[in-house]
């Protein structure tokens, strides 16, 4: 930890940046009362009275509705530094909305409570701080839907299709870029924040590779409009013989005041109209800030310079990052130790009790799920040696008799 930390520090990419060391907590933080203890460490006066954070701890209309976005390499701490990011502000007076981003959610877990697509009350903040778990898979179903009208005029245009160009469209609807469902689901949930006059929002996002496709998304959106109007060109033509002959038109509405292709590009012109705001706000650094999250590990250390860079190219204002999980030479006592395995051994019991109890999507009568425990190594596995050592703890023949 100490050689990740001196080299984040010694970083051109990460220097300028406020950097905050959260200590390596031996329990779970779960529920509002264990995230207060996290905010005090990583949000604490220390760490925001330094102007480093702008507006954001600021009350008062004159700071306007203010943004953040936390996102970093999967695994170190995300969500519990959005969360306890959410309590913080709460506790400052400002009405705060957390929404996940997230395909694997987990927020309603940090806060040990079911979250929905719509914004939900936190107990124990005295109603100032919500939160919500966005649908992404709906928000792909929504942006399937656009395509559908285009793509399905395939079956209706025989071998002119290949040569309009529909054949692509079709792929398109089966395999979305990656990112899109996130894109969909942020750019609808903050028309929807705003409304709610919420004075701060907080997004717990993605993994790196996912955020910064939000960027990229508008470029996306105008390539593929520009393809999809191609289209409706080369059909402009012949587009009357065609709704006669093949019912093009309205096939897919039913509806015979409308054109499905026309709606197809006036809906997909709206989500890119939503993509450009959701940009444009990302890169407003008078309201919007970029919190990147890592742990004092080489590989995550790595992830996050890289994030950092992407996200300063593209124009995003980032100037905090969190370091979670940083053990001191106060903490590294055989009493923490005992306490961190306490807690490890009572998940452990629940993991084991979960393979044999949870049913299998599986024919017959599967057996149950295997449980092989790795040990915690003192080192990074980083290259192909140590992996082999890695390697020999999963794949060998005594792991399997153990974990039978």
């Amino acid at each position: 930890q100490r050689r990740t930390l001196s080299a984040l520090n010694d970083s051109p990419v990460v220097a300028p940046l406020h950097m905050t060391k959260v200590p390596l907590f031996d329990t779970e933080i779960i529920g509002v009362y264990a995230l207060r203890a996290l905010s005090a460490a990583a949000f604490g006066p220390k760490h925001t009275d330094n102007g480093q954070y702008g507006r954001l701890f600021e009350s008062g209309a004159e700071a306007g509705t203010q943004f953040v976005f936390v996102g970093g390499k999967g695994g170190v701490g995300k969500t519990s530094s959005s969360s306890a990011l959410g309590v913080r502000l709460a506790e400052q007076g400002l009405k705060t909305l957390l929404i996940s981003t997230d395909p694997a959610h987990s927020l309603g877990d940090c806060l040990a409570m079911p979250l929905t697509g719509e914004p939900r009350e936190v107990e124990g903040t005295e109603g100032r701080l919500f939160a919500m778990e966005v649908d992404t898979e709906e928000a792909l179903e929504e942006f399937k839907q656009k395509l559908r009208a285009v793509s399905s005029m395939k079956s209706k245009l025989g071998e002119l299709a290949a040569t309009i160009g529909l054949d692509e469209f079709a792929d398109l609807l089966e395999n979305p870029p990656p990112g899109v469902d996130e894109v969909v689901a942020l750019g609808n949930v903050l028309e929807i924040a705003k409304e709610r006059d919420f004075d701060r929002i907080v997004v717990d996002t993605a993994p790196t590779g996912h955020t910064l496709r939000l960027l990229s998304f508008p470029d996306f959106l105008d390539s593929f409009l520009r393809k999809v109007l191609a289209v409706k060109r080369k059909l402009d033509g012949a587009i009357t013989a065609a709704k006669t002959l093949f019912g093009v038109a309205n096939f897919a509405s039913g509806d015979p005041a409308r054109d499905d292709i026309e709606d197809a590009v006036a809906g997909l012109e709206r989500q890119r109209d939503k993509a450009v705001a959701l940009r444009a706000l990302l890169t407003d650094a008078d309201t919007t800030q970029f919190l990147v999250v890592t742990i004092p590990t080489a590989l995550a250390a790595a992830e996050s310079q890289r994030l950092i860079k992407g996200l300063g190219s593209r124009g995003v204002a980032v100037r905090n990052i969190i370091v979670n999980r940083v053990l001191s030479d106060e903490q590294a006592t055989q009493a923490f130790l005992d306490r961190v395995k306490k807690g490890q051994d009572s998940s452990l019991g629940d993991i084991r009790r979960i393979s044999t109890e949870v049913p299998l999507n599986a024919r017959g009568d599967p057996p149950p799920v295997r449980v092989l425990e790795v040990p915690f190594f003192d080192t990074e596995l980083r290259n192909a040696f140590a992996l082999r050592v890695l390697s020999s703890v999963l794949f060998t023949k005594r792991s399997a008799d153990v974990s039978a």
